[in-house]
């Protein structure tokens, strides 16, 4: 029972989001009565009113006494754990939403494969290479590196040994998931990014921060270009 109603609580959180969506509700308005969207939604109340308190938390939405459920004013104060729901529910994001995202992953993993070079440890290399090994041996087999290449980047942060970049940057990586499969669908794709991961690598053990701030903008650039040239879907 409790499963069940964890289930509708989700549901209802999509079915709010493309309620709003559907009737371009914008910052500030106001959404129907908890009645309403029962009725509307073919729910409990119960679920609707969970479902509000999931989006009252991430802060999409905002409840005022005596007057009822609005959209926040400012929905860019939302947290960005309502991007990674919106793309678990599979609900696409907009294009602005999409740029920021990349701009901001850039901007942060640059940085910490800096101070990887200056930080990383015996150990951290050693993970690297565990990963590139595994990604070779999936490359080899035929098969998708999805997730090697998430798990790469997420070394190489650790090797920033700091646990709020990592904190940070890890919802980039469960926004993307849709996109990361599909792009190492692509052999070729694979192939380079695997090639490119070994250079970052070989430029962090060197401790040469110039080279691998470089590599790194190089490789983040050519998987951005990539989406914009040749995918239209709005997932990051």
């Amino acid at each position: 029972m409790i499963r069940e109603r964890e289930n509708d609580s989700v549901s209802t959180v999509r079915k709010l989001i493309e309620h709003a969506r559907y009737h371009r509700l914008g910052k500030g308005d106001r959404l129907p009565s908890e009645r309403e969207l029962a009725e509307r939604f073919g729910v409990a109340r119960n679920a609707v009113r969970e479902a509000v308190a999931i989006l009252d938390v991430l802060r999409i939405t905002v409840r005022k006494p005596n007057s009822g459920i609005y959209l926040r004013e400012n929905l860019s104060d939302s947290s960005i754990d309502a991007l990674v729901m919106q793309s678990d529910l599979g609900l696409p994001l907009s294009q602005e939403e999409v740029t920021d995202l990349v701009e901001a992953r850039r901007i942060l993993e640059v940085q910490t494969a800096i101070l990887a070079c200056r930080r990383r440890t015996d150990d951290d290399i050693a993970n690297l290479d565990a990963v590139l090994a595994a990604t070779q041996q999936k490359l080899d087999a035929g098969d998708s590196i999805a997730d090697e290449d998430v798990n790469f980047h997420l070394a190489l942060i650790r090797a920033a040994h700091n646990s709020a970049f990592l904190r940070i940057v890890t919802p980039f990586y469960l926004i993307s998931a849709t996109r990361r499969r599909t792009f190492f669908q692509d052999a070729a794709q694979a192939k380079r990014s695997h090639a490119e991961h070994g250079a970052i690598v070989k430029a962090v053990i060197a401790q040469d921060e110039a080279a691998t701030e470089q590599l790194v903008v190089r490789h983040l650039q050519r998987v951005e270009d990539y989406w914009t040239n040749t995918l239209t879907d709005s997932q990051p």
